[in-house]
């Protein structure tokens, strides 16, 4: 199928790509290009995405992008998650956050819609600069574990690093 939409009624769940497929003995719906899916103000943006009916299982892959309904912005490597799009496992993690600030892991997990665990990661308010932007920031934290709970608007650092100008300033067992 050509430029074709997808909407499951039972959830609320709205897809819509360049082609889709569907096998009804699986329940699996395939869509490639231009991915579009859409519950309850969480938009996902990918190349490819499977839908699977019978579990409610989302699998996307290649330039994945989830805007959430508080303007958090994911930008993703891989991502497999439930319905709801609000739970599940993550990799090659980049997310701009409302504020302007960035945060960058190597996989995470998504729990409860509104926790993000990630590993490996690293976070700066500072913003790229245009005219060199592999310049290091002002600052940043690297730590082996992060958790961002959106309810409580924190962030949460396990064995951290404070850096200033690229060179390790402290470290943060938890922050």
């Amino acid at each position: 199928v050509s430029s074709a939409g997808f909407k499951n009624t039972k959830n609320d769940l709205e897809l819509s790509a360049d082609g889709l497929t569907y096998d009804p003995e699986t329940g699996i719906v395939v869509a490639i290009g231009n991915v579009v899916l859409s519950h309850n103000g969480y938009i996902l943006l990918a190349d490819l995405v499977r839908y699977n009916q019978n579990s409610g299982k989302v699998i996307a892959e290649q330039n994945i992008q989830i805007t959430e309904p508080d303007g958090t912005v994911l930008f993703l490597d891989g991502i497999e998650l439930n319905e709801n799009l609000k739970e599940g496992f993550v990799k090659g993690v980049r997310l701009l956050l409302e504020d302007g600030s960035r945060l960058a892991a190597k996989d995470g997990e998504r729990l409860e819609g509104n926790k993000t665990i990630l590993n490996y990661a690293v976070y700066s308010p500072c913003t790229i600069c245009k005219t060199k932007p592999n310049k290091k920031p002002l600052w940043q934290i690297k730590a082996v574990k992060v958790t961002h709970d959106q309810d409580k608007k924190r962030i949460y650092y396990k064995n951290g690093v404070l850096e200033m100008f690229g060179l390790p300033v402290a470290f943060l067992p938890y922050f």
